[in-house]
């Protein structure tokens, strides 16, 4: 029944108010729980909070590291706190100064959490709902027995029924308290608030006034478990019948199945009670309804007054539901009460039922229960044996019955199990505490009866019904050959004048109306009282009232509200349905390694290598070494769980301070032996090189344990699952395809061209492996805005496939489903017919009058990074690696990422339009998705070399062969004598038209380039020795995904700078190098120097690796390259390059196979082997944002360059009479990118040159009538960041005529700032000449992410 409501005081004049002390409370745990590196949010007391601005993470973890954890300065902490925008508004708001009293006093509480030598911290426990998680507090040192624990402490504040029952309308009365001595409810909000429930807990809440509260060890406390207090023996529901805590899943109580009925092995003994794991969960709420939405904060009754003896209580009986497993279903039919008649104790229960329908599933549930009890039991010593009865009633056709029990209840003496088996001991709980519950009254012919009914149905089964009863034992039954001890089976028939309909109000499917014939009679239950047990400790001032109960203060008891019955409406008739199961019942350990949490794909359970605990980590296609929560410790205390501080003595281990540098994942050595699947379970499997094996099961291996308290039973179900699961872990987060599953060999591309609708239209072939082993038949497959409009199975059609919704970036995964799970090795032949849509980014398509000659139309594409799914369905990840043959149709010449074997089959126009011809090509090597090309247009050819050739518009080809003809050829040998000989067979430049977005597309056989390195000067082909490269470092060997783009990059720009040092000397090299330093400040200062893009391994989950484009994988990955060039020097470092590269060609890998080859290679030579160890701090290059340490370069290329910029700062145009007078000689002798220099250096002062200065710069330097583009863009910056409004024209037609990003997005910016509104023009009007790419990059630099 509902609590009885008490007259409240109002709080006292001054003092705390509900809405203050839920208002401090939240913005707290938000400042100082939430952005404290935790991994979900506390529960709010108010429903429409608002998250605080001006809170953030590293700001508030930096206070706690510098001024808690090492200072432990709490007050400067305290004042740093209210620094802090959020916190210092809050505070200020605050009306008088006994409010910001209270609040500061409040936040010292959540402050102290944090003190090294606090024994608790806040975790989070999913035992109650299984999906989500809630806080628990778990302590990380040991407390003694007696002992406070210090900080784990709270606040009260009295409420008044308007208030109380305000929370409860709201859902948020989950932290109430109720004194026993004032009768007065208090909400209770502070850390202590955390605390849940356990029937058997380590804890207890002591009141300390006025309005403190803290809590007690009432038993030794050790690190790793979890604290808990007692709320009380009828909080959830009687007999905490509802109670989901530890020890009741331990003992199979509460709304734990017990184990025993669920064929799991013998139930934990006390002793285990007192290891908690080290993440239990939190406490129910009191109404089922309400159990998923509740936190399990106290919401006790507290006694506040000083130390004295609890009184006795008095409690009614309170019934206690079975077991739906032990009793399943009950009949069908009307019940309807008959005239009262008494019935001797002794006089067998009779039940009439109607027939009901029978069922293999209804026999099985009976049978598996009479399977499961024990043959052989022995009484134990000192204890009365029970029996339990087996009645197999007869029915009668048209008559009703109802389940009934007797009346005379046995003792608890005569109902303790008869036997130590565990199926024993649950059953005898079970129905033990059924009969124990107080019986209604009910009526049976001309007899009163009480008798009470389980909330569990019985079986019909063939026209019987199984109906279990307790009865006494005799002497002369022998225990041993009945299944339980003194539990014998008997057929008791039904007499047809029994039509008893006796329900417990404790029954969920009865209901409080019975209809009888004549006038319906009231149904009361009456209240008992029994004495209360003295505490075992004097000074507890906790007592422990239900919320349905009440204190009589005249006699010191607790007396149980009833209910009354309600009068039962005249035909109103009870059909509660056979085999209705209480869906509420929960297994034991069903909250761990559960797949109810494993909704993401990649989702799966990871085991903590530090606390031995489990989580489920998302994407886990990366493993991390620890759980959220002794990662965060980690990160905040600078020690590995549970250690806070040094130990005074020889502890002399350093604390790290940049939690950044500490890698968070295990070693590609150690991934390579797990196992995976897309979802599930992941642990240690045997050592293998091979990229998929079999692990054999460890079910009969002997006893498996876990620190968690997790059933046996549980554990071996996920093992079973786990067997013979291949090892082929996921690396790309960009990717929505299944590969770990399907891997693609050969891609088979039959496109037509149409240049009239601008789309791609025909089949792609895939021949796919299936590298597990009959784990799905699902087939992932990337796509983006394309129509599929087909798909075939080796020419049998599929009707099962369908495109799933849009997940941006990462477009839709097409799903196809095959009949079978495919075994490990089995292949697949997929075609799909598809057609390319205006949506797709990948393909640029050009009028002839964005043409350069004006006269046809032009198309090419660009797939990198996560575009080739927008042309046709694939496994769009560079993890993934296939053989290609093009065979495309068009009506202009075609050049794709192969090598060309013909062109053919030519065909008339259709509808008068040009006739069409077949390009053929074929890609023996396998690459990735994004190496995917093509191009078709006006496109003319000329040799550049022995083994290149040119390819361009009719009318630049002229100047890009002579651009290209001296060097290419050179590069390419240089770059074989450095690794190993050129595996493409030709390299060939193909010069895009200028909205082209890239300097250069490094696909295989033709290289996309840019028209701005056609300068006239042979000045920018440095871009082509950078292509050249990546015909190693990227086709050959790929980085596995984006987030290890460096490997691409890096080792391409090293490649690159190593190629010029061998044809133009080291000084060269040196000042490419300064170069790229100043990119890569320049980036670092654009997104910020803690960004996660400017850290060498970054996190794209959920982003598009596009956003991330940027020179840092370029310069910070060829400087680490170079870094440890230098580290272990030429002569060692040169044999490890062709090494390197042929260990991974036709491969894919990440830093982590990087690092392990480097070690390995290194590892018989001591002396680099030490280097290694002492001087390269691997996680630190990897994981720390900004800017590497700075390598020494040889600046004397630069020096001349910087020497003339720093002339200009004193140069005045009217002062002819300086020292300093500029003539176009001063930058003869400089090359284009020495210039470059100059003009860099000139955009870092500050303040900016004057206008009429740079005037003159350009009119005699020439800048302005350059056709070197490089120079024209960094001279027009040097402009706009003086505000020259003469630099507006033309910028804007540089923008207008070049798609570049390089240049085209540093302009935008600037333009932006220096006038917006001429930027966004600008913009519009050109819009359509840039390329889909470049369109989205230059919208999120005017407009924004959204």
């Amino acid at each position: 029944m509902p609590r009885k409501k008490e007259v409240v005081d109002a709080p006292k004049k001054g003092g705390l108010t509900l809405t203050q002390l839920a208002s401090y409370d939240d913005i707290l745990t938000d400042a100082l729980v939430d952005h404290v590196y935790f991994w979900t949010a506390i529960r709010k007391n108010r429903s429409k909070y608002n998250l605080a601005r001006g809170i953030s993470e590293d700001d508030v973890t930096k206070i706690l590291l510098h001024q808690v954890i090492i200072d432990k300065d709490m007050p400067k902490a305290e004042s740093s706190l209210l620094q802090l925008p959020g916190l210092r508004k809050f505070h200020a708001a605050l009306k008088t100064d006994r409010e910001k009293q209270y609040f500061r006093a409040h936040m010292q509480r959540y402050i102290s959490m944090w003190l090294p030598e606090c024994p608790f911290e806040v975790s989070t426990t999913n035992r109650y709902t299984i999906v989500t998680e809630e806080a628990a507090v778990i302590a990380r040192q040991d407390v003694a027995k007696g002992e406070t624990v210090k900080y784990l402490v709270g606040s009260l504040v009295p409420l008044t029924p308007e208030e109380e029952k305000d929370l409860g309308l709201r859902r948020r009365d989950f932290s109430i308290v109720v004194s026993s001595r004032k009768k007065t409810l208090c909400l209770f909000l502070g850390p202590a608030r955390f605390a849940n429930h356990d029937c058997n807990a380590n804890a207890k809440l002591i009141a300390r006034p006025p309005t403190g509260m803290e809590i007690h060890a009432i038993r030794p406390i050790t690190a790793g478990e979890e604290i808990t207090v007692t709320y009380g023996e009828n909080y959830f529901g009687e007999g905490n019948c509802e109670c989901l805590c530890l020890t009741c899943e331990k003992r199979g109580r509460g709304k734990w199945i017990a184990p025993a009925t669920i064929g799991c092995g013998t139930p934990l003994s006390d002793e285990d009670d007192q290891a908690s794991s080290g993440y239990s969960l939190r406490g129910s709420t009191r109404k089922r309804t309400r159990m998923s939405e509740l936190s399990a904060s106290p919401h006790l009754d507290l006694d506040d007054s000083s130390p004295r003896k609890k009184p006795r209580r008095n409690v009614a009986e309170l019934p206690s539901p079975l077991s739906s497993d032990l009793m399943d279903g009950i009949c069908e039919g009307t019940v309807r009460s008959t005239k009262k008649r008494p019935r001797p104790d002794d006089e067998p229960i009779s039940v009439k039922v109607e027939p009901g329908e029978d069922s293999p599933r209804k026999r099985k549930k009976i049978e598996t229960l009479e399977s499961l009890l024990p043959l052989d039991s022995v009484p134990s010593e000192g204890m009365v044996p029970g029996s339990l009865k087996v009645m197999d009633l007869e029915t009668e056709e048209n008559s009703t019955s109802n389940l009934l029990q007797d009346k005379k209840a046995l003792s608890p003496v005569q109902m303790m199990p008869t036997s130590t088996s565990p199926m024993a001991d649950s059953i005898y709980d079970e129905l033990s505490a059924a009969l124990k519950k107080k019986p209604s009254k009910a009526t049976t012919g001309d007899r009163v009866e009480d008798a009470p009914i389980s909330d569990s149905p019985s079986i019909l089964s063939e026209g019987k019904v199984k109906v279990m009863e307790l009865v006494p034992p005799t002497p002369s039954e022998n225990n041993a050959s009945s299944p339980l001890g003194g539990a014998r089976p008997t057929e008791t028939p039904i007499s047809a004048s029994d039509h008893d309909s006796l329900f417990d109000r404790g029954n969920p499917l009865a209901s409080s109306q019975a209809t009888t014939p004549g006038p319906s009679e009231e149904v009361e239950s009456k209240s008992k009282s029994t004495a209360h047990p003295k505490a075992e400790n004097s000074d507890s001032e906790l007592s422990e009232l239900d919320p349905d109960v009440e204190l009589d203060d005249s006699s010191m008891t607790v007396i149980e509200q009833v209910p009354k019955r309600k009068k039962a409406a005249r035909g109103s008739k009870i059909l509660p349905t056979i085999e209705v199961e209480d869906a509420s019942l929960r297994s034991p350990g069903d909250y761990t390694r559960t797949p109810l949490l494993l909704g993401e794909t990649y989702s799966r359970w990871v085991d903590c290598r530090t606390c031995s605990g489990c989580w489920v980590q998302q994407n886990g296609y990366q493993t991390r070494k620890e759980c959220p929560r002794c990662e965060r410790h980690s990160k905040l205390y600078g020690f590995q769980w549970p250690k806070t501080d040094n130990k005074d003595g020889d502890d002399d281990e350093e604390r790290v301070m940049d939690h950044r540098t500490v890698h968070r994942f295990i070693r590609p050595e150690e991934e390579r032996l797990l196992v995976k699947k897309g979802k599930g379970c992941l642990r240690a499997g045997s050592v293998s090189t091979s990229r998929t094996q079999s692990v054999p099961t460890e079910i009969d291996k002997g006893p498996i344990s876990s620190s968690w308290g997790v059933p046996r039973f549980v554990l071996l179900n996920s093992i079973r699952k786990m067997t013979s699961t291949t090892i082929n872990p996921p690396r790309d987060p960009n990717t929505l395809s299944n590969y770990n599953n399907f891997s693609t060999r050969h891609t088979t591309a039959n496109f037509e061209i149409d240049f009239e609708h601008k789309c791609l239209k025909g089949n792609v072939v895939l021949k796919l492996t299936s590298i597990s082993n009959a784990e799905t038949k699902d087939i992932l497959l990337d796509t983006s805005y394309v129509d599929v409009k087909h798909v075939s199975l080796k020419g049998e059609t599929l009707s099962k496939w369908e495109l799933l919704p849009n997940f941006e970036p990462y477009g839709s995964a097409l799903k196809i489903s095959v009949e079978k799970e495919p075994e490990q090795g089995q292949e697949l032949e997929l075609d799909i017919q598809v057609e390319t849509t205006e949506k797709g980014i990948a393909l640029q398509w050009l009028s002839p009058a964005q043409t350069s000659n004006r006269k046809h139309p032009y198309m090419f594409s660009q797939c990198q990074s996560i575009r080739a799914r927008s042309v046709f369905p694939c496994q769009d990840t560079p993890d993934v690696k296939s053989t290609f043959d093009f065979n495309i149709r068009s009506p202009l010449p075609v050049i794709a990422s192969g090598l060309p074997t013909g062109v053919h089959d030519s065909q008339p126009g259709k509808n008068g339009g040009p006739s069409t011809s077949l390009y053929a090509f074929k890609q023996e090597i396998p690459i990735p998705a994004y190496l995917f090309a093509l191009a078709s247009g006006d496109i003319a050819t000329a040799p550049i070399g022995p083994r290149s050739t040119v390819a361009t518009g009719p009318d630049e080809l002229k100047d890009s062969k002579w651009e290209l003809e001296a060097d290419t050829e050179r590069y390419i040998q240089t770059a074989e004598k450095l690794i190993y000989p050129y595996a493409w067979g030709t390299y060939n430049v193909l010069i895009l038209p200028p909205s082209f977005p890239y300097g250069g597309m490094e696909n295989p056989v033709y290289t996309f380039a840019t028209p701005t390195i056609v300068s006239g000067d042979r000045q920018n082909v440095d871009v082509i020795a950078h292509e050249l490269s990546h015909s190693w470092s990227g086709n050959l060997v790929s980085n596995a995904s984006w987030e290890h783009f460096w490997l691409n990059e890096g080792w391409t720009t090293y490649l690159e700078r190593r190629i010029q040092a061998a044809i133009h000397g080291e000084p060269h090299r040196d000042f490419s190098a300064i170069i790229g330093w100043k990119a890569l400040a320049d980036s670092v200062d654009h997104f910020g120097k803690e960004h996660e893009f400017t850290k060498l391994v970054i996190d794209l989950k959920g982003k598009d690796p596009d956003d991330a484009f940027s020179s840092v994988p370029y310069e910070k990955g060829s400087h680490f390259l170079l870094f440890l060039e230098k580290l272990l020097g030429k002569e060692k470092w040169d044999p490890f390059i062709p090494h390197y590269f042929t260990k991974f060609k036709g491969k894919s890998l990440d830093s982590y196979d990087f690092k392990a080859t480097v070690l390995e290679y290194f590892g018989k030579d001591q002396e680099a082997s030490k280097l290694l160890s002492n001087k390269v701090d691997w996680d630190r290059w990897f994981y720390s944002p900004g800017l590497p340490p700075k390598p020494h370069f040889d600046t004397s290329m630069v020096d001349v360059c910087y020497d003339l910029a720093h002339k200009w700062i004193s140069y005045d145009p009217d002062d002819k009479t300086s020292s300093f007078q500029p003539k176009k000689e001063d930058i003869e002798s400089l090359m284009a990118n020495q210039i470059v220099v100059f003009l860099e250096r000139i955009q870092d002062f500050e303040p900016p040159l004057r206008n009429e200065v740079i005037h003159a710069m350009g009119e005699i330097y020439g800048f302005s009538s350059s056709k070197n583009v490089e120079i024209v863009a960094r001279f027009l910056t040097v402009g706009l960041l003086a505000k020259d409004p003469e630099v507006l024209a033309p910028t804007c037609e540089l923008l207008a005529r070049t798609g570049r990003l390089k240049f085209v997005r540093p302009l935008y910016r600037r333009l932006n700032e220096m006038d917006r509104d001429l930027a966004i023009e600008t913009y519009r009007k050109n819009r359509d000449f840039y390329h889909p790419i470049g369109r989205a990059m230059v919208e999120k630099d005017l407009f924004g992410s959204g």
